[in-house]
């Protein structure tokens, strides 16, 4: 285990920031989560296909950081996605920094539906409206619990802010 960014992201917490990271492209060994992905205070994303089958390159878990976390927590979409470049052209890429800017996504609408929550409830709110895939390779438990494949589920932006402006 590698510690040298948790002194950075635990700063980003304190700061009430979210630190999106991309689960890295160790896969599909198990074990294969990158730091500073597989941090206990990070909050990170593995890839899926248009099929919500976890891309062949996404990282997976458990994480060595503490042993057996759960990881990714979440996935998103992280192959063929289009993308814009800086010679003003599109390119279509594959790669868990594009599930992790997906992630980012769905935390800022989450955040534009409701300003005041901190972000350990945008977490709490993007793992509890993910849509759960059951997969027990990597360990972990069967739905509604989180898997080292999968997380808690690919995300639902939808369903997220739903969540968020549903009152309790």
């Amino acid at each position: 285990c590698d510690n040298w960014y948790d002194m950075v992201i635990q700063a980003w917490r304190a700061a009430d920031i979210l630190p999106v990271l991309t689960a890295g492209t160790g896969g599909p060994s198990c074990g294969s989560v990158s730091y500073p992905a597989n941090s206990a205070v990070a909050f990170s994303s593995g890839a899926t296909n248009a099929s919500d089958v976890i891309a062949p390159f996404s990282g997976r878990g458990p994480s060595p950081c503490p042993i057996g976390q759960i990881e990714p927590e979440v996935v998103a979409p992280g192959v063929s996605i289009r993308s814009s470049m800086n010679d003003g052209g599109y390119y279509v890429w594959d790669s868990t920094a594009l599930a992790a800017a997906h992630l980012a996504g769905t935390a800022a609408l989450v955040l534009s539906a409701e300003p005041s929550l901190a972000s350990n409830d945008v977490e709490s709110i993007i793992e509890e409206s993910a849509l759960c895939i059951n997969d027990p390779s990597c360990g972990g438990g069967p739905c509604p619990a989180p898997n080292n494949v999968y997380g808690w589920g690919r995300i639902d932006a939808y369903e997220a802010v739903s969540l968020t402006l549903t009152p309790t």
